[in-house]
């Protein structure tokens, strides 16, 4: 019979690079342990089935929230499956995601974002120096990794998105990044002035240094590794990491884009639009981090918050 896999991923073009192999894997997972119980294809799965799948990945070990993710993968598959035709019933209909409270998002201080912009490689122990090379090499570096954490933080894309940048989208006149989301769909996002210097200077100072040295690179990518490739989601994720004394991933740097914009009063529709989600119900997490902040700074420092009386 057969589990359609192949022509799933197919199917799964219009998702991001992580997303479609995330579902890819999740399904190809599940049907490697309905094979073992005998079961060789979609069409023999009932949803008593999928409750023991679920049940089976918690005695593995796998938290609720990855266990979300998996049946989300399922419902996908089997949506994609009836739609097609391949089979005629969806065994994953009636099942609901596993409840769980959602875990706010961690969120820089404003303290450690101005540190992070003003820190050079040079300051903070990455424990990492491969390719460094000569003083010049490593000022072409901060230069990028600058800009590269500006736009991260100015702009609140996700670190795909920053990789995907074509020169043609960055409209520094105009002070606005062309971006191409999730489900190729995109927005135009504003950048502010120390954005706009900071790519700036990285364009005209280091980028150009990188493609004069390397003439047989033939990309239009923004940022560039510093053999003249296009930079890719593993070196951001190094970069970011490496310019703070804790542990940083970048999608903080979006996280804390979007908390410090409600904090200041932005209207959330604006923020939804920023981010380029789908759903409301997806940007309103941000409130209610704007809110523990709140409740946090007044338990500390208003006079009659204290039970003492302090």
């Amino acid at each position: 019979m057969g589990w359609y896999v192949d022509d799933y991923r197919i199917a799964l073009e219009r998702y991001s690079p992580a997303t479609a192999s995330a579902y890819v894997k999740d399904v190809d997972r599940f049907a490697g342990w309905c094979e073992r119980l005998s079961l060789h294809g979609p069409g023999m799965v009932d949803r008593i089935l999928v409750r023991r799948y679920l049940a089976y990945l918690g005695t593995r070990g796998y938290m609720p929230s990855s266990m979300s993710r998996k049946l989300s993968s399922l419902k996908n598959y089997y949506s994609w499956l009836v739609s097609t035709g391949r089979i005629t019933g969806d065994p994953t209909g009636q099942l609901k995601s596993l409840g769980q409270k959602r875990k706010l998002p961690d969120v820089l201080t404003g303290d450690q974002i101005n540190l992070m912009m003003s820190s050079s490689r040079s300051n903070i122990a990455t424990g990492s120096s491969a390719g460094s090379g000569s003083e010049n090499s490593a000022n072409i570096r901060e230069l990028r990794d600058r800009a590269i954490v500006e736009t991260l933080y100015g702009c609140g894309i996700r670190v795909a998105e920053l990789c995907s940048l074509d020169i043609r989208d960055v409209n520094l006149e105009d002070a606005v990044l062309t971006v191409i989301g999730k489900g190729s769909k995109e927005r135009r996002v504003p950048m502010h002035v120390l954005c706009i210097e900071a790519i700036s200077e990285w364009l005209s100072k280091g980028r150009g240094s990188i493609a004069a040295n390397n003439p047989t690179v033939h990309t239009n990518a923004v940022f560039l590794g510093m053999r003249g490739d296009r930079i890719d989601s593993r070196e951001v994720r190094r970069i970011v990491d490496g310019r703070l004394p804790v542990h940083v991933h970048p999608h903080q740097l979006r996280h804390s884009f979007a908390t410090h914009l409600l904090d200041g009063g932005a209207d959330l529709r604006v923020v939804q639009e920023l981010l380029g989600h789908e759903r409301l119900a997806t940007t309103q997490i941000y409130t209610h981090v704007s809110t523990e902040r709140l409740l946090s700074t007044y338990s500390g420092s208003h006079p009659r918050a204290h039970s003492d009386g302090r």
